[in-house]
């Protein structure tokens, strides 16, 4: 028995499948992937998400067409904002220390790649010897040189490792800064305001080019297929903007020390503050910067008035 599972804490897995027996090649073709960290195959993005039913059901009538049985369970109960958060930072946490972990072993090896190298350049003659053709120590002078060459290709190879694993490790660590930037999370939520105007602005019609001698009514969407294609984008943005304040509101409360970092000399730091002038405030930037620098174009405008949504 196979059993295709969903919940918003664990995604949407597949029990019940063995190496060998045939399942592999059709979850493939189904779009799913084998996680090494859950032992199990998965459906990538599929946590802390709705059910993707089209997907679970493509993959059971496939499965059964095999001549496999299946069955289904799906909770599609969501989780509070403060827990899938808190569950993404500890993931962050854990990916972050694999990789600094990864890092260290890597760079050990190269550590000791470069050793090896310096033992096998021992080896050579002093003094750049050239090989003596015929002579006795011919096979042993070329044997000598090609394990110097292989011994400084692995340096390379290795150090080139480190050095990757290295940037892998600190990029990780200040993804969770980044992620709760609040300027960022700003204009993340205008970008998907403007589209849900826009996607509104399509279902009741609008008036192009105003103020020009080019303006002309355009009227609402009158195909019921492409009515029907706006709302479910509408409200597809609509959830994924409620999804976006509801992680601000958080972060007000749960990444002070962040925002207390980003901004030191902030005393009052006013996220929801209506005024851009108070944004600009709070960073009190000095004197000099003010001077050489210019205002960036993605400073915070004022947030838009929307009630944020409930799950």
């Amino acid at each position: 028995m196979i059993t295709i599972t969903h919940n918003h804490e664990a995604g949407t897995l597949i029990e019940g499948t063995a190496k060998g027996d045939g399942t592999a090649e059709v979850l493939k073709r189904c779009g799913w992937r084998w996680g090494r960290s859950v032992s199990t195959w998965y459906v990538p993005n599929s946590r802390d998400r709705h059910a993707k039913m089209h997907t679970i059901n493509h993959t059971s009538a496939q499965l059964e067409a095999s001549g496999f049985e299946i069955s289904i369970d799906v909770d599609d109960t969501a989780r509070t904002t403060a827990e899938v958060e808190a569950a993404k930072i500890e993931r962050q946490q854990d990916r972050v220390a694999a990789l600094q972990t990864k890092a260290e072993r890597r760079g050990n090896a190269a550590e000791a790649a470069h050793q090896e190298f310096r033992h096998r350049l021992d080896q050579l003659p002093p003094m750049g010897e050239p090989v003596k053709i015929g002579h006795h120590s011919e096979g042993r002078h070329r044997a000598a040189i090609k394990h110097a060459d292989t011994a400084f290709n692995r340096v390379h190879t290795t150090h080139e490792a480190a050095a990757h694993a290295e940037a892998a490790a600190t990029i990780a660590a200040t993804t969770t800064a980044s992620r709760y930037n609040v300027r960022t999370v700003a204009n993340r939520i205008e970008k998907i305001a403007a589209a849900i105007r826009s996607f509104q602005r399509d279902l009741d019609g609008y008036i192009a080019h105003r103020g020009s001698p080019y303006a002309e009514q355009i009227a609402p969407v009158a195909v019921r297929a492409h009515a029907e294609m706006l709302t479910y984008w509408a409200l597809a943005a609509a959830h994924g903007l409620g999804n976006v304040l509801l992680r601000l509101l958080w972060l007000n409360v749960t990444a002070r020390p962040v925002i207390d970092k980003a901004y030191p000399k902030s005393g009052t730091f006013p996220p929801f503050s209506e005024s851009r002038d108070a944004w600009h405030q709070s960073a009190q930037p000095s004197s000099k910067t003010r001077e050489r620098r210019r205002t960036p174009h993605h400073h915070l405008r004022p947030l838009p008035s929307l009630t944020p949504w409930t799950r």
